[in-house]
């Protein structure tokens, strides 16, 4: 657990350093107002649910260049390498409320063999989430959607990225709440069931912009 404090968790070059739930653990890093904190080099495998669960009002979160793999889940619980929990935030920011999680990037990661019996698993599951940049991930073997911005998206980029073979979906806009100033751009989406997705919740969307994608079978 780590709380409310700058923290850099990084690999020394050239080492490998793995980080295993051994199969049983819930979520193997808690971040909670985790705020200035940055995670890099490393391999996260083996949970039942998360590799990160984000709670508390973080911002300034950087992962980058880590490999998370081997979520074994069951049951509508949002399994992801990294999970955003729903904040207390007023929704929905495109008609005056407020976000909770500012600024996180999410870069250069691999994400695979994160598996769910009912296909709700993401690379990422975001609530709440603001100013996000994810780019130049690789999503691959998802037993739900490559990549989730699941709840008041507001000001989000998903640019870069290689997704396939989940099977749900690549990029899903959910809406639940609201969607806005979304940037989806230069990915490459194969192999999935629809490549992206908006609006699958009851909610606002404004400025959604999709351009510059290939997508093959979706």
């Amino acid at each position: 657990i780590i709380n409310n404090v700058p923290r850099s968790w990084m690999a020394w070059p050239g080492d490998t350093v793995v980080i295993d739930g051994g199969g049983t653990a819930t979520a193997l890093i808690s971040l909670r107002d985790g705020t200035n904190s940055l995670f890099q080099g490393l391999e996260l495998r083996n949970t039942t649910r998360w590799m990160f669960s984000v709670d508390g009002a973080n911002s300034n979160v950087i992962w980058r260049k880590n490999i998370m793999h081997g979520i074994v889940s069951t049951g509508t619980n949002n399994p992801a390498g990294i999970f955003v929990w729903d904040g207390p935030a007023i929704h929905p920011p495109i008609s005056g409320g407020s976000y909770y999680y500012n600024r996180f990037v999410v870069q250069d990661n691999q994400f695979y063999d994160i598996n769910n019996n009912v296909n709700h698993a993401g690379s990422v599951v975001f609530y709440d989430v603001a100013n996000a940049v994810y780019e130049d991930n690789a999503i691959h073997n998802i037993q739900g959607r490559c990549i989730g911005d699941k709840d008041d998206g507001y000001y989000n980029t998903f640019r870069h990225n290689v997704c396939y073979a989940a099977v749900t979906g690549g990029v899903s806009l959910d809406s639940q709440y609201s969607q806005t100033q979304i940037d989806v751009s230069h990915n490459l989406i194969y192999g999935v069931g629809e490549a992206v997705v908006v609006g699958t919740q009851p909610g606002y969307i404004k400025d959604v912009f999709i351009h510059h994608n290939t997508i093959v079978n979706g």
